[in-house]
């Protein structure tokens, strides 16, 4: 099963005697026929008894939330388990390569029916995805997507910053929405370019379109429309503030940081002021 993100291939083989791989929904948008093509990151699915028997010795887990946790390995390889409420305990979900670019995803072998599994599931797919990402130059935002004329913006905010309501705009202004949640960014040597994550928001459609991108916008509700350009130092530490950060790793929060510098080198950062008219997207067009 192959899938592309962000113009990252993924690649999952099956074990033997399993002749299907079942994609999570809202992983069919993603899917693609690469032939030889050479994977960014490739990982194995294992049919195997996933649950950790209580008492057993487990490394310390580096993070933990309490639904799912890492533990760094003596060899620095990274487990991912996950707490099953069903058993009241934790399972092996996956061991990750220090890059993310090759490991092992667990699938119960209660879960599975003969030859079908589905090696990909919530949450131990974002964190793989995430992590590997982080590794090559990448970023997920707090953001939504817009494709216009052959290139990307990103609308970026937390919470009730108003990136659904923007994106809506584009749409009645011809725009595409790629996706009005969480976005892709990934820093190539032609420069940035973006894209749809599979995981959306209130919209509930995805594009998979990615492309160049062509700058960044950071939304602030206000009774008038405005557009000012960021100094680095400002828009480094608004995007940190909406980066999605793979604490869950040792590593992710400095590769996060360099990451989001590097791609303010070469992207235009905004704040833009914005009432809920078209007004606001001529502004974003005039830059």
């Amino acid at each position: 099963m192959d899938f592309s993100i962000a113009e990252l291939l993924f690649r999952i083989s099956a074990p033997a005697g399993v002749s299907d791989l079942i994609a999570p929904d809202e992983y069919e948008k993603f899917l693609v026929v690469s032939g030889n093509a050479r994977p960014d990151a490739s990982y194995e699915a294992v049919i195997a008894d996933t649950v950790i028997p209580c008492g057993a010795p487990v490394t310390p887990s580096f993070w933990d939330n309490g639904l799912w946790r890492t533990c760094v390995t003596g060899d620095q390889y990274l487990d991912i388990d996950i707490f099953d409420i069903g058993i009241k305990g934790w399972r092996r979900a996956a061991r990750m390569s220090p890059d993310f670019s090759n490991g092992k995803l667990w699938v119960s072998a209660s879960a599975s029916a003969p030859n079908r599994i589905r090696p990909l599931y919530h949450p131990q797919d974002r964190a793989i995805i995430i992590g590997r990402l982080c590794h090559l130059g990448g970023v997920m935002m707090h953001a939504s997507s817009v494709a216009h004329d052959g290139k990307v913006m990103l609308f970026s905010g937390m919470s009730g910053a108003g990136k659904t309501t923007i994106a809506r705009l584009w749409r009645q202004y011809g725009g595409t929405i790629l996706n009005d949640e969480r976005n892709m960014i990934h820093l190539r040597p032609e420069g940035a370019r973006a894209g749809a994550s599979p995981w959306h928001g209130e919209e509930n459609k995805i594009d998979p379109t990615t492309g160049p991108l062509s700058a960044i916008f950071f939304l602030k509700q206000a009774s008038v429309n405005h557009l000012r350009l960021m100094p680095l130092t400002e828009s480094l530490g608004r995007m940190m503030t909406t980066a999605f950060i793979p604490v869950f790793i040792p590593e992710g929060p400095a590769l996060t940081l360099d990451t989001c510098a590097a791609i303010l080198q070469v992207v235009p950062a905004y704040e833009l002021s914005f009432t809920p008219d078209t007004r606001a997207l001529d502004l974003c067009l005039s830059v």
